[in-house]
């Protein structure tokens, strides 16, 4: 067993091209995955030389228990005689904090805390303990929550710097080594709490599938996701093909060939725009398979000269091109007047109709006078009142009213709002205004409905 491990694990590091020398830093929980992967490479060391090093991070999740794994990896790298760095956090107060859960909260200060180790002490690459079955449990989560072919490609054997050597390696496979071999490892208690999603994939509906359907479910996922990921690596190049083709530079901002966009398939289309964010904003967090769609949307139909503000890249559609550039400052993204006709707003995921006629959906009636002064769509300012519904006309802050919400604080800049100068006559989300009023016809309304596509779009699925 162990030397089939061995042999395995070599293999991996060789397949990733880390060199005899390479320094490695080792993420090591105490669990039994990461405690073998430390003595798989204590002995690779000895043929390689390997210069590696124990790093921990102690959550503040179990009290003594956590205390417990703190000094278990500790001890092992004093045994090993190699570096230990141990750090010490309280994660549920961070978590609290940025209101976020605890295993977000936690991944992303592992991620914080091990960079900084590896660029201080200059490591040339991060090793994680992750298995065959972490693997098969992100494959079916992202499943569950909803995903393209890049989150059913599961966990890489690489990706840049860190390196996964035992992530085609079954958990059974990890427990009988350590076992055989004497090595000490602590359980973690919480990893059998059903109250995370993760621990109910790996205890209650992998068993279940594995006992009445597949025992090889494991593997099978992993083979299936291996296949998913070379497919999603090639339609990818090809994306990034069509768009180098498509997307000329003019100085401080970007244009995309229309004429050309149309001709290219959906299944392209939709990754060529992540990639133009990548490009652009060196990120697509935030955008969604909502987002993608109506921005192609709008790219194919939209009306000549329309604008689109889209998480920091601001949008003009011409004739035969797109006109693509970073945002030039909040007051052009935080005001926008509308006029009668149909407003895509791809950034909220709402459109809004106004018009002079009746509208079976209406949302708002409001008087042509009060139209005429314009209406903006736009963020909340410090001037802002509403006369909302049962309060009688009278006026109240916006402020207030959003202060009395349950609306986060850093969140409350971003709500989007549509008002008359300094009268606001609805806010997403909130409680609705005397311009909200039912059933309305006179020749002095102006008519607006307001859709939330994204629920559109659930609703067509």
């Amino acid at each position: 067993m162990k030397i089939k491990l061995l042999a395995l694990t070599a293999e991996n590091l060789k397949s990733c091209q880390v060199e005899v020398g390479a320094r490695l830093l080792l993420a090591v929980s105490g669990g039994v995955d990461s405690i073998v992967l430390t003595h798989l490479i204590a002995e690779l060391a000895k043929t390689n030389h390997y210069d590696y090093a124990l790093v921990h991070l102690d959550h503040s999740l179990r009290g003594q228990a956590s205390l417990k794994d703190y000094r278990l990896v500790e001890q092992l790298a004093k045994s090993l005689g190699c570096e230990f760095y141990g750090f010490k956090y309280d994660v549920p107060a961070l978590a609290k904090q940025e209101k976020v859960s605890f295993e977000l909260a936690a991944r992303k200060l592992r991620h914080q805390l091990f960079a900084k180790v590896m660029s201080e002490h200059k490591y040339d690459y991060l090793l994680t303990a992750h298995h065959l079955g972490d693997n098969a449990e992100t494959i079916l989560l992202n499943l569950f929550r909803g995903t393209g072919l890049k989150g059913l490609s599961g966990i890489a054997l690489q990706n840049g710097k860190i390196i996964r050597p035992l992530i085609n390696v079954s958990k059974e496979k990890l427990y009988a080594l350590a076992n055989a071999e004497h090595w000490h490892y602590h359980e973690d208690v919480t990893n059998r709490e059903l109250t995370y999603a993760r621990n109910r994939i790996r205890r209650c509906i992998i068993p279940e599938i594995e006992r009445h359907y597949n025992p090889r479910l494991q593997e099978q996922l992993a083979q299936t996701a291996e296949i998913i990921a070379s497919e999603d690596a090639f339609l990818e190049k090809m994306a990034e093909q069509n768009l180098e083709r498509l997307l000329k530079s003019g100085g401080n901002y970007c244009l995309l060939n229309i004429e050309k966009w149309q001709t290219i398939d959906i299944v392209l289309r939709r990754r060529m725009i992540r990639a133009l964010y990548h490009r652009l904003r060196g990120s697509t967090y935030h955008l969604g398979f909502e987002h993608i769609n109506m921005l192609d949307e709008w790219f194919v139909n939209g009306k000549i000269a329309s604008k689109q503000h889209l998480f920091g890249l601001d949008f003009v559609l011409n004739q035969k091109q797109v006109s693509i550039s970073l945002e030039h400052g909040e007051q052009e993204r935080q005001e926008q007047m509308l006029a009668l006709g149909e407003h895509y707003i791809i950034e909220y995921q709402l459109l809004f109709t106004v018009s002079d006629k009746v509208l079976d959906d209406t949302d708002i009636y409001l008087p042509k006078e009060q139209f005429s002064l314009g209406l903006s769509l736009r963020f909340p300012q410090p001037n802002d009142y509403m006369r909302a519904l049962g309060m009688k006309g009278h006026r109240k802050s916006l402020k207030k009213i959003i202060s009395e919400t349950k609306i986060n604080i850093a969140e409350r800049k971003n709500i989007p709002l549509l008002a008359i100068r300094d009268e606001v006559i609805w806010v997403k989300g909130l409680r609705k205004s005397v311009y909200s009023k039912k059933n309305i016809t006179r020749d002095d309304i102006i008519y607006i409905s307001i859709k939330d596509m994204s629920r559109e779009e659930r609703t067509q699925v």
